[in-house]
């Protein structure tokens, strides 16, 4: 069952208003890229195998990465949604051959193993009769094969061939709890006799996306104060190199030491602490509070690094990087704010930290 609610022509039009960029989870396509003989970007004419083809490649990298939506209807441009496409929107004569059960079922013979996909139409106003296929795509538990015996990904806003471990990766996606992780700020202040040292409280929970509970697992947090660490993420892994890499922000092994502050939080079935699909797993409600020296004693606005590892029994280790950074309202009240660090970000990311850390004359960035 489908429990994400359809898009409206309202939505489809907001996304071109907005400019929507593309994403890992997002694709948008002209409703010829259905139509058997329409032209392709090299001429020929779209056949029925070639339409089918396409179809499945698109979707089984939606599968095989985090799932998304699939929007025939759309223009593109630079990757980000120009218009609805009217001109070719789909009439009466495409309903014998474009339905959402066609689809579907074209799908599922040509797709390995078949998916659970929803199909649907979005229409227009009665001045044009004209409509738009919407397909959701939930992430799969195992590695789909395409039409033409491929396994693909999403990799920022393209498809990608996957390589042999990640294939691997996604087929033990059952063997395992996938644990996903939500921090939130609760404060951070100077700690009492310690000079240049910051305490950062945070709440953290952990749960289970795909369907299996995880018994015993552990959470990793190793925070730092990035004065000079973003000259070290951009030297060992270029912005260029995650986009090609990297559908999930997954970054490499960072040197935090010696200045980084690590802890290890764990839960275990014997205790009476099981982390269950759905359920948030709060460490008992608890605050957890970390104490992190910086290199720069009077800077007013402090930032850091947290990098995160989540562990399980039967399941690879999930990394992710977040950014916390100071954050001022107009009236001049200061909060803080999380930043999840990937590919689309990280530019900008490494950018605030190298603005910060420029404006200040008590660091050297060259050393």
């Amino acid at each position: 069952m489908n429990t994400n609610p359809q898009l409206t022509l309202d939505d489809l039009q907001q996304m071109c208003d907005e400019r929507r960029e593309e994403s890992v989870t997002l694709e948008f396509k002209s409703c010829n890229e259905l139509r058997v003989g329409s032209r392709m970007k090299n001429g020929r004419e779209r056949t029925r195998d070639t339409i089918i083809d396409e179809l499945t490649k698109d979707v089984s990298a939606l599968l095989n990465s985090a799932g998304g939506t699939l929007i025939y209807g759309i223009r593109e441009s630079n990757s980000r949604a120009k218009e609805l496409d009217r001109k070719y929107a789909f009439r009466r004569e495409d309903k014998i051959e474009i339905t959402p059960e066609k689809i579907t079922q074209w799908l599922r013979d040509h797709i390995q193993p078949p998916p659970t996909v929803y199909a649907y139409t979005v229409l227009e106003n009665d001045n044009n009769p004209g409509w738009y296929l919407v397909i959701g795509v939930p992430p799969g538990q195992r590695a789909y094969m395409a039409r033409d015996y491929r396994h693909y990904k999403r990799v920022g806003n393209q498809v990608r061939l996957m390589e042999r471990y990640e294939i691997d990766d996604v087929m033990n996606r059952m063997r395992g709890a996938d644990l996903d992780l939500r921090i939130r700020i609760h404060s951070i202040d100077p700690v009492p006799g310690k000079r240049a040292w910051y305490g950062l409280n945070l709440y953290l929970a952990v749960t289970s996306t795909n369907f299996l509970a995880s018994e015993y697992g552990m959470l990793k947090l190793s925070i730092a104060y990035p004065a000079k660490l973003w000259q070290k993420l951009a030297a060992i892994v270029p912005a260029s190199a995650i986009n090609r890499n990297a559908f999930i922000p997954e970054l490499p092994e960072l040197d935090f030491r010696p200045r980084a502050q690590s802890v290890n939080l764990r839960w275990g079935s014997n205790q009476g602490n099981v982390v269950f699909p759905g359920d948030w797993y709060d460490f008992h409600n608890n605050t957890i509070r970390v104490e992190v020296p910086v290199e720069i004693p009077l800077c007013p606005d402090p930032t850091f690094l947290i990098r995160t590892e989540l562990y399980t029994l039967n399941s690879h280790n999930k990394v992710a990087l977040y950014a916390i950074s100071e954050k001022r309202a107009s009236s001049g009240e200061k909060s803080h704010e999380i930043t999840s660090v990937n590919s689309s970000n990280y530019d900008s990311v490494i950018s605030r930290f190298k603005t910060t850390y420029d404006a200040s004359e008590t660091v050297d960035l060259n050393s």
